[in-house]
């Protein structure tokens, strides 16, 4: 470790892990000597983390499955709490994830060391009552979501909205570089298949959204499936290029440039494919059980984020059983037909308007350097 500040830096899924390392990359222009020990992935630790665990053994979806990933998580937080104790922790910084952060943000808390809490969970969406943790177990709250901030204020949470993290995504290549890249036929629509990033969903997703690419490619469209972080060789990969689909293994953001439409699971890529103006359908699928906790628990109007902020149906949704290999189909052909493709450009616009200025992770920066002068 170096003469200077250690921060405590955790994310708790992939979508988190660049995120996280932005930020991170931030703090060291500021401060050069800095260090950081923590829990992520590659991004984090090609960022200069010294992970004490990698979160490819962590991240899970649903309850269900967040349950049963528990004893993983505990040892993890076992072994940093142990690394914590061994330096003089200037501040935590703890991205998304609540359902693990929250718990770790109390053992922190516990230890003395400043929290920040950057992109608050969904309690809009449901779990309201997390509000009060994190007004105990945090000092301060980044949040993502301008609308949030009238929820956490109301709340007597300390809390700024600070902008959306893809707004630092670095510039996309150009549609024909991209087109050229994929072999992509004049005036052929290329279709992105986001099957999300984690291993549940894209076990949920990847069987359809391929069944569907197989379709399209009778058509003469371009499917082009892009899971996020799996390896070329992976069988979902081997699949999908056996059955003719492309596989992309880039950023997304480096691929919708290229994309006349998209079917994306909910999650943050549907933020993604929003800035970049693509039309799209968002769908999700999960285990049964989660599924059937989330029709008792969640009483929300929609899944896709892009209309969360909008406040109304942009983006067509599909859940569960509707996300069939024919419906998905149908939803593209839909997608590509002129008059959708100009309503939704339009739409997604004014989605992309509302989601804050570029210079998020120089923002939250700041936040973490006013936590260590509060100290």
């Amino acid at each position: 470790m170096t003469d200077g500040p250690t921060f405590v830096v955790v994310a708790g899924e992939p979508s988190g892990d660049w995120i996280a390392a932005k930020v991170v990359t931030a703090l060291y222009q500021k401060i050069p000597d800095a260090a950081f020990i923590g829990i992520g992935g590659d991004a984090m630790r090609d960022a200069g983390v010294v992970l004490t665990e990698h979160i490819s053994r962590l991240s899970a979806l649903g309850p269900v499955d967040s349950l049963k990933s528990l004893p993983r998580w505990a040892s993890a937080w076992t072994e940093l709490r142990q690394q914590c104790r061994r330096h003089l922790i200037a501040a935590a910084i703890l991205v998304d994830c609540p359902e693990v952060n929250l718990r770790l943000a109390r053992a922190l808390k516990a230890d003395g060391i400043p929290v920040l809490q950057y992109m608050g969970p969904k309690i809009w969406a449901w779990r309201k009552d997390r509000l009060g943790l994190l007004r105990a177990r945090t000092d301060w709250v980044a949040l993502g979501f301008a609308f949030e901030k009238a929820l956490y204020d109301a709340a007597g949470v300390r809390a700024s909205f600070v902008g959306h993290p893809l707004l630092d995504a670095s510039e996309a290549p150009s549609r024909h570089m991209v087109r050229r890249k994929l072999h992509a036929p004049e005036g052929a629509n290329v279709v992105a298949l986001l099957p999300g990033s984690r291993k549940s969903e894209i076990s949920y997703h990847g069987e359809a959204m391929i069944s569907a690419g197989v379709r399209l490619l009778k058509d003469r469209m371009v499917p082009v499936f892009a899971p996020y972080g799996l390896s070329p060789d992976d069988p979902w990969c081997q699949k999908a290029r056996s059955l003719g689909c492309l596989c992309w293994h880039e950023p997304v953001t480096h691929l919708l440039p290229a994309c006349d439409a998209a079917v994306a699971a909910s999650g943050t890529v549907t933020l993604e494919v929003a800035l970049a103006g693509v039309p799209m359908v968002t769908v999700y699928k999960m285990n049964a059980v989660n599924y059937w906790l989330g029709t008792k628990l969640l009483h929300i109007p929609y899944i896709g984020l892009p209309n969360w902020i909008a406040g109304r149906l942009v983006v067509p949704e599909l859940l569960q059983d509707h996300v069939t290999p024919g419906t998905l189909y149908q939803q593209v052909h839909r997608l590509v037909t002129p008059s959708e493709t100009r309503r939704q450009k339009k739409e997604l616009a004014q989605v992309a308007s509302q989601m804050g200025t570029p210079g998020v992770a120089e923002r939250v920066a700041e936040l973490v350097l006013s936590l260590m002068a509060k100290q």
